[in-house]
């Protein structure tokens, strides 16, 4: 199946509200203990019992808005824009 491609002069500019990186982890409470211990996030929501997922926050913005994402043949690429 060949689809055609879309014409890039017609492409609306991509916006994100805000962007939400999940990570994936085994044991969500030995996660939980690292990122709020020894990184200093702090939990501000959780879901599920037993906990489902949480939603961990630190200080705020770090100077860049970044996101990673997987193109069709899987190659991962880290985005970054100063704010």
């Amino acid at each position: 199946m060949n689809e055609a491609l879309p014409d890039p002069t017609t492409l609306k500019p991509l916006q994100f509200g805000r962007i939400a990186p999940t990570v994936a982890v085994r044991d969500i409470d030995r996660a939980v203990a690292f990122y709020c211990g020894v990184l200093g996030f702090d939990k501000s929501f959780e879901n599920g019992s037993p906990t489902a997922f949480v939603i961990l926050e630190r200080d705020a913005d770090y100077g860049l808005r970044t996101f990673v994402l997987a193109d069709p043949d899987g190659n991962h690429i880290d985005v970054g824009e100063a704010l």
